[in-house]
């Protein structure tokens, strides 16, 4: 019945129960930490079972941080300007980045341009996107993914109202590709 108990009564004080029956929590038994400290082998004090370490990810030389995307040169047409337009696709960054890092893992060396053509219509919605020039490869996917990230995009409301047409184009690269 003692060994049941994890060993609280005998020659065990109080809540120490010495690794009597795998239940211990300190001690030398068959549940106790070994040779120091700690919860099935899993040290907090002395030697554990195991030692820590340095761990590392292998993402095959391509991961998020690796890739390069340089805006090029935007044409708006309409009442919203440039920096403002350009505020906005800041904030959309990351979708942008996912539509050619998701294309990247299929082939390491995808590289080139994706221009956006879109109309922001009366209320800041946009209304029409399309890639009007996709020299990336890929079959389109990463143009066509952009397309429609771009599509759910929300800009502030043309001033005057009416609608502004933008090309927005964006350059490729993945880290260590040659400019």
């Amino acid at each position: 019945m003692n060994n049941l108990m994890g060993g609280i009564t005998g020659g065990a004080g109080q809540g120490d129960a010495h690794g009597v029956g795998g239940l211990g929590s300190r001690g030398t038994g068959p549940g106790g930490g070994g040779q120091g400290l700690g919860l099935g082998g899993l040290g907090t004090k002395g030697g554990g079972r195991g030692r820590g370490g340095m761990g590392n990810i292998d993402l095959g030389g391509r991961g998020k941080g690796t890739t390069r995307i340089i805006p090029g040169n935007t044409t708006v047409v309409g009442g919203l300007s440039k920096e403002v337009i350009g505020e906005v696709i800041r904030r959309h960054w990351n979708e942008i980045k996912y539509c050619y890092e998701k294309e990247l893992q299929k082939d390491p060396n995808l590289q080139g341009k994706v221009a956006i053509t879109f109309t922001i219509d009366g209320t800041g919605g946009v209304s029409e996107a399309a890639a009007s020039q996709d020299t990336v490869g890929a079959g389109g996917q990463v143009g066509q993914c952009m397309v429609q990230r771009v599509r759910r995009w929300k800009f502030p409301e043309p001033k005057g109202g009416g609608q502004v047409l933008v090309t927005y184009p964006w350059v490729f690269r993945a880290a260590g590709a040659d400019d």
